[in-house]
């Protein structure tokens, strides 16, 4: 486990934009979404029913998706708490 304090995870740091690669194949929301199969879906539902504490784990593909806003209101529904990666 790596504990990364809030403000070191959220401050601002000296880097210059050229220092950092972004490719621009991942710069934009596919415009086609693959659905999972029902069996799937049903077995992912089946394991967070019967999970004792389960935790979403969110990294930065919820935000190039546009996906946050579904995210946090199936957490707030299911009232499972979400964590997220330093993307």
């Amino acid at each position: 486990v790596l504990i990364v304090p809030e403000d070191v995870a959220h401050g601002t740091h000296g880097f210059e934009d050229e220092d950092f690669l972004c490719d621009p194949r991942y710069e934009a929301v596919p415009a086609l979404r693959c659905r999972p199969e029902a069996a799937a879906l049903a077995e992912a539902a089946a394991l967070l029913g019967a999970a004792e504490r389960p935790l979403i784990l969110a990294g930065g593909g919820v935000h190039i998706s546009q996906a946050a806003e579904d995210l946090q209101a199936f957490a707030e529904a299911m009232r499972i708490p979400v964590a997220h990666t330093m993307s």
